[in-house]
């Protein structure tokens, strides 16, 4: 369990601390010299077996309240600490404030300084601070009075805390790791230590991690959670990662950073997000300038309001949050905004989209995807969108925004009707009646092309995906093609789509040009004629040939690679078995296609771009990943 006390400047945060664990959080000269909490201060308490408490000692003075900030994101109980001679003062309403906008519920109540006034005035300000914690919907799970003369209340507050703890939920670690980074530093011997709460999932000795900032991999060495050696840190639990591997410098780990499970999240610099101001403030106004605090992070920012130009107190509002520079972020994440001076608390609210669309921010149908985001689990989130996209979703782009590992996705594969279009991890994910509802509309699409295009084969996949509103992937599409064609309803000629029974011929002189321009295709095999040498050979206009060859691909008879080649369906599925088979192996790059196929480098770049267009495969670095079969791509024969 991790506690963070909470609580006006020099109410006695640091001392009681102290009391409940021996430890001085106070490690800086500056703070033992002015008596003064200035940075987090970190202490630990054992309990009887695996009971164990981090505390997070945060600053008071408002000075440092973004020093707070950091040190409250992630906690489970907080502790509000009020001396019992000043009574609640300005501080103590603003933490309560980032306490409750940040999520935490529950509150322990520590009136300090008993010993200097009446058991009366004691009384009083019990009411008054419990008064305070619930006019703001938080909970107080008990209320002791303390003094450091003498230790008094102290162990029954100790025990209080170590009861919390033992009943304490362990927080779910099946996600993938993430520690918010709050301090790094070396250790002679040891090398790089960076220390945080995990947010989420488990990371364990030898561990592959990455930088967020730069994405560099690290290996993990060792672990200390809750103070103690460990060979697993898990969510919740205070962490100190010894780092080895990569272009290590101490200085490139920096208090707002992230340390990650794996690669693919990527910093941002926009977040889509529901808000709402904080009890103290009276409204919150579109493109406010602020300060967002995520994490450990503190950034510069302004506030979009997505539902008109005020955002009132008491109501919540979905917004954008521009920042000035990046930052790591993932849905359901906590954050708390405070003003441009970074003095006052003005907002708090939840990540609802860590990688919004660049335009249609307040468009109805972006609002109403945001209304499906908002929900009590990211499990429960992720199907309501499933149900509003029509069109499915990018399953490793939907990974991103909620940081899924592979686990996860089986899991939510098995509670939802989910069907899966493509080959993991870069596939859509659409639910069993959306696909039915697109099949319907890719039908009436053809039949209304038929009806239009009476002396054309069929319909291309491009043209489809252009007729189809909303949008739509091509995979998605090619997925749901291919289960029309299994039905029996369709039929793929060539390089277009058809009705099954629907069959049209080239006629008059068309018909014997191309049966004069046909033996050189399959003459040619791999390398295609290109259109000025079946130019010359038919002693024809290049202009006319290729106004031919266009007609020969609208009939299903050709695919059109590039500007200046046509291939026949056979030849090209060939090919493209050689593509998915180099891709299937890892192996797929222009040089391995090239001397595999035997057609010439400039040609294989042409080819796997068209490979590319088609959605057969997709493009990562020098290699390419296989999407779908080279038969799904271009039929059986």
């Amino acid at each position: 369990m991790i506690v963070a006390t909470a609580g006006h400047v020099d109410h006695g945060k640091t001392s009681l601390i102290a009391a409940l664990t021996g430890v001085d959080t106070d490690r800086l000269p500056e703070e033992k010299k002015r008596g003064l909490s200035i940075d987090l201060g970190f202490a630990y308490l054992q309990g009887e077996g695996n009971t164990s408490i981090g505390f997070i000692d945060v600053p008071g003075h408002e000075k440092f309240i973004r020093n707070m900030i950091a040190g409250v994101s992630g906690i489970d109980v907080a502790i509000l600490v009020v001396a019992a001679d000043d009574g609640p003062m300005p501080q103590t309403q603003e933490h309560l404030a980032i306490l409750s906008l940040l999520g935490i519920r529950r509150v322990l109540i520590a009136i300090s300084k008993t010993d200097l006034v009446e058991s009366a005035r004691v009384a009083e300000v019990t009411e008054a601070v419990t008064e305070l914690v619930e006019s703001i919907d938080m909970n107080v799970v008990a209320a002791c009075g303390v003094s450091m003369q003498g230790n008094l209340g102290v162990d029954a507050m100790r025990a209080q805390l170590l009861a919390l703890a033992q009943v304490q939920q362990q927080r779910a670690s099946d996600g993938c790791f993430r520690m918010a980074i709050d301090r790094s530093f070396s250790i002679s011997g040891a090398g790089t230590v960076v220390t945080g709460t995990a947010f989420a999932g488990r990371v364990e000795v030898e561990q592959q991690v990455h930088l967020l900032s730069d994405g560099q991999a690290f290996r993990v060495r060792g672990i200390h959670a809750q103070n103690q050696s460990a060979s697993v840190a898990t969510a919740g639990q205070r962490c100190a990662l010894n780092l080895a591997g990569g272009a290590l410098r101490n200085t490139q780990f920096r208090r707002g950073d992230w340390i990650t499970a794996h690669g693919e999240l990527q910093p941002v610099r926009s977040l889509d997000v529901i808000i709402r101001p904080s009890p103290f403030q009276r409204e919150l106004k579109h493109w406010t300038p602020a300060h967002l605090h995520l994490g450990t992070a503190d950034i510069p920012c302004r506030i979009a309001l997505l539902q008109g130009a005020v955002l009132q107190a008491g109501d919540s509002g979905f917004a954008r949050l521009i920042c000035d520079r990046p930052l790591g972020a993932v849905y359901g994440d906590q954050l708390v905004l405070r003003d441009q001076s970074a003095r006052v608390t003005i907002a708090g609210g939840r990540v609802l989209d860590p990688l919004p669309p660049a335009r249609g921010r307040s468009r109805p149908e972006r609002l109403q995807l945001l209304q499906a985001l908002v929900a009590d689990d990211a499990m429960t989130a992720l199907k309501a969108v499933l149900e509003a996209l029509p069109g499915g979703i990018d399953l490793q782009e939907y990974g991103r925004r909620f940081h899924f590992n592979d686990a996860q996705w089986r899991e939510f594969t098995e509670r939802t009707d989910m069907h899966i279009c493509g080959r993991l991890p870069q596939a859509f994910g659409i639910t069993v009646a959306h696909r039915m509802a697109l099949a319907e509309r890719v039908w009436q699409v053809v039949e209304l092309w038929h009806q239009t295009s009476p002396d054309v084969q069929g319909i291309g996949e491009y043209q489809l995906l252009r007729q189809l509103s909303p949008r739509v992937d091509g995979l998605v599409l090619n997925d749901v093609l291919q289960l029309l064609i299994a039905d029996g309803r369709l039929k793929k000629s060539g390089a277009v789509y058809c009705f099954a029974d629907w069959r049209i011929r080239l006629r008059g002189n068309d018909e014997k040009l191309w049966s004069r321009l046909a033996p050189s295709f399959e003459k040619a095999g791999a390398v295609a004629p290109r259109v000025v040498e079946l130019a010359e050979i038919a002693n024809v206009d290049a202009a006319e040939i290729e106004r031919l060859l266009n007609h020969v691909v609208a009939c299903g008879l050709l695919y059109r690679v590039s500007r200046n080649r046509y291939y026949l369906p056979a030849t090209l599925l060939r090919l493209a078995k050689i593509a998915e088979q180099l891709a299937t192996d890892g192996k797929l790059t222009v040089a391995s296609f090239r001397d595999e196929s035997g057609i010439g480098r400039n040609l294989s770049v042409e080819m796997l771009e068209f490979f590319d267009e088609c959605r057969l495969t997709r493009r990562s670095a020098e290699n390419r990943q296989v999407l779908q079969t080279a038969e799904q791509c271009f039929g059986e024969s």
